[in-house]
């Protein structure tokens, strides 16, 4: 500590972040200790321990680790991440994070995704939040648990997209557990975009891409949560009766580079990137 003070503010600062910035995502997971998958900053964590180090060196720390680096959260554990520590706001200093939902994993929270993806909204000086629905079921979404998922969170989405702009991005990380690299990225993205006016008619005709059903479905479900008195519809079927729920589309988007995903948020590949589905 006598060190870290004795250093100027540059010196300090280049420290800093050679001890508590990783290239790889920082994993928070509700079951785990931050670092698990971050080795190289284990030892360094005590840097962020105010009764060792002091509220000068720590503030300094915090800024570091939490505007610096990529925070993978588990979604059950984001409240607690962004709840304010030693009465400060976590959250107004954390830049980047991508939010975990694994459809893989047994779900024994009695929170819903819905309200703790609120919980973003107290990010401050975000420059990316991401929300990853990832462990199973087909890479663009087609499937019925991802259905379901997005039925969920339509509404909440909408609005972190007007709250973030193109600093939001949601999607789907294809990847072997716990998918932190080597993984490919599908968004869902444009599923939130208004559809075209002509849509609907090609959506009757059985000629719609994937990606219009889902623009309309998204539509619907949003619509729906402000009348909950009425089912969603979609082009006049009930949501059970969409054909979303009975087939899949096999244009899926170009990889990212291996290893590369916290690079590749910058650029979301979107399903449509290949062409309609067929």
């Amino acid at each position: 500590m006598d060190r870290l003070h004795a250093l100027t503010g540059e010196e300090r600062l280049a420290t800093l972040s050679q001890r508590l910035v990783d290239e790889c995502h920082i994993v928070v997971h509700p079951l785990l200790e931050i670092g698990t998958f971050n080795p190289g900053i284990v030892a360094s964590l005590p840097l962020l321990d105010r009764s060792v180090m002091g509220d000068e060196l720590v503030n300094q720390a915090e800024a570091v680790f939490y505007g610096r680096n990529t925070f993978l959260v588990w979604w059950d554990a984001l409240r607690e991440f962004l709840s304010p520590r030693n009465g400060l706001p976590t959250a107004s200093l954390i830049k980047r994070v991508i939010v975990r939902y694994n459809l893989h994993e047994l779900q024994t929270s009695r929170r819903s995704l819905a309200t703790e993806l609120h919980h973003l909204f107290r990010l401050t000086r975000a420059e990316l939040v991401a929300i990853d629905i990832t462990g199973s079921g087909t890479p663009e979404g087609s499937d019925m648990a991802t259905q379901l998922v997005l039925r969920e969170v339509a509404s909440v989405i909408q609005r972190l997209i007007s709250c973030f702009g193109s600093r939001f991005e949601i999607g789907r990380s294809l990847g072997m557990w716990p998918a932190i690299r080597d993984i490919t990225w599908v968004s869902f993205g444009s599923y939130w975009q208004a559809p075209m006016p002509s849509a609907r008619d090609r959506m009757k005709g059985g000629e719609a891409s994937f990606e219009e059903a889902m623009q309309l479905q998204v539509e619907s479900w949003i619509q729906a949560a402000k009348t909950p008195e009425q089912p969603a519809t979609l082009s006049g079927m009930s949501w059970a009766e969409s054909p979303l729920l009975g087939g899949r589309s096999d244009a899926l988007a170009e990889c990212v580079s291996p290893g590369a995903l916290h690079h590749s948020w910058q650029n979301p590949v979107h399903p449509s990137a290949a062409g309609p589905p067929q």
